[in-house]
């Protein structure tokens, strides 16, 4: 059974190098094939003449479908090629109108317009082909046929469904900007697993230098094969970080959900656990997202501990828990242990969430630097920028020198 793929069929037809068949022609041949005069031919099908000269012509101003499927079986030909035909040859007005409709369909099905506009990326009262061509720019594509088979390569369980909600459709056009970041940037440089870890418990003490400490780290990743960019939280997605493996290459985004110092550090660590320890899962599922909703079956209480335990471990936590509030002690414990005091705050906040069931998220605000200074060198992805993706790629290519911790 042909399957039609009306996105095809537009964009092909809508090429200006699109050479229509002469299904005239076609049809005289076909008929002369079979014995049959070009009118007896027409009488058996139970086309009428002033039906079928237009269809074949593609005069047709809004062809029957009947018809069309009577003269594809006759013709012998794909449907697919038929309706081509049919469609590239309408008048500009109706082929106007074939385009917005198309437009239209394919903005629906792939993206939330109206929180897209709130943020900045998509202007606002622009018809549907504005929107289309912004929203292929940005993502460096020439036709919306070219996004939908990009979209289709990365999607995975996650996204199975054939309706997706609104915050699905947000979380897609997050996971695909960085799937496409990711393409673009193109890591030049070799993954080993084991110079991964090798490199971990170097990390910690640049957690100590609020502006430069998780630039310089994440150079070190690239020079490891391992590519960090840092994205602005969408509405909905809600997603803290998120772990794929392109051409066998570790990506991992990390996103400023919380807007906090130390959930970036935790975050960090979180997704390099899932990088050595879930590699195969998350290759079979395309990615893995870490978030505030368990989005797929891969283990989250392990990498979660492995993130605070890095910076904080057990022992050191219930050294200086009693002195929660002193913060002269606070700051010359960290200085010790060699991470920001901050992150001995998150841990506190955390166990006493988790473990005595209290809320401490509001105190030791002042702990916290601002966050914006540590990834403000990393030039974070911007949904406010009018910047496309490639162009975003080029800049970090340059961002990414080879530094070693």
């Amino acid at each position: 059974m042909q399957k039609l793929d009306i996105t095809k069929i537009l964009d092909k037809s809508f090429e200006k190098d699109y050479v229509a068949e002469d299904l005239s022609v076609l049809f005289e041949e076909k008929a002369t094939q079979y014995g049959l005069s070009v009118s007896q031919a027409r009488d058996l099908l139970g086309i009428e003449y002033k039906s079928l000269t237009p269809l074949l012509n593609g005069t047709a101003k809004q062809p029957n479908l009947i018809n069309v499927l009577k003269l594809a079986d006759f013709l012998d030909i794909d449907l697919n090629v038929l309706l081509t035909s049919i469609v590239s040859q309408q008048t500009p007005e109706n082929t106007a109108k074939l385009q917005e409709a198309r437009n239209v369909s394919f903005i629906g099905k792939n993206f939330d317009v109206e929180r897209l506009q709130k943020e900045g990326l998509l202007p606002k009262k622009a018809d549907s082909n504005v929107i289309v061509q912004k929203i292929l720019d940005f993502f460096g594509f020439d036709s919306m046929a070219e996004y939908e088979e990009f979209d289709k390569r990365i999607c995975n369980v996650a996204f199975s469904s054939s309706k997706r909600t609104f915050v699905d459709k947000m979380r897609r056009f997050s996971i695909n900007s960085g799937f496409r970041l990711f393409e673009a940037i193109k890591n030049p440089y070799p993954y080993d697993e084991k110079k991964l870890i090798d490199l971990l418990p170097k990390i910690k003490p640049y957690s100590q230098d609020v502006e430069n400490g998780l630039f310089t780290v994440c150079q070190a990743l690239f020079s490891h094969g391992v590519t960090i960019i840092f994205q602005r939280h969408l509405p909905t997605t809600q997603f803290r970080g998120a772990t794929f493996f392109i051409n066998d290459k570790p990506c991992i985004i990390i996103t400023d959900f919380m807007k906090n110092y130390a959930t970036i550090w935790r975050v960090l660590m979180h997704e390099l656990y899932h990088v050595i320890f879930d590699e195969e899962d998350i290759k079979k599922e395309g990615y893995h997202l870490t978030g505030e909703m368990q989005l797929t079956l891969i283990d989250e209480e392990a990498p979660e501990n492995f993130a605070s335990d890095f910076f904080v471990d057990n022992s050191e936590f219930k050294y200086i828990k009693p002195h929660i509030y002193s913060e002269v002690m606070v700051k010359a414990f960290a200085k010790k242990i060699k991470v920001h005091p901050s992150l001995i705050y998150m841990k506190y906040q955390v166990h006493m969430a988790t473990v005595e069931n209290k809320n401490y998220w509001g105190a030791f605000k002042k702990q916290f630097p601002n966050y914006e200074l540590a990834v403000n060198r990393l030039n974070p992805i911007s949904w406010k920028q009018d910047n496309s993706i490639l162009e975003i790629s080029k800049a970090l290519k340059v961002i990414y020198e080879i530094v070693e911790p």
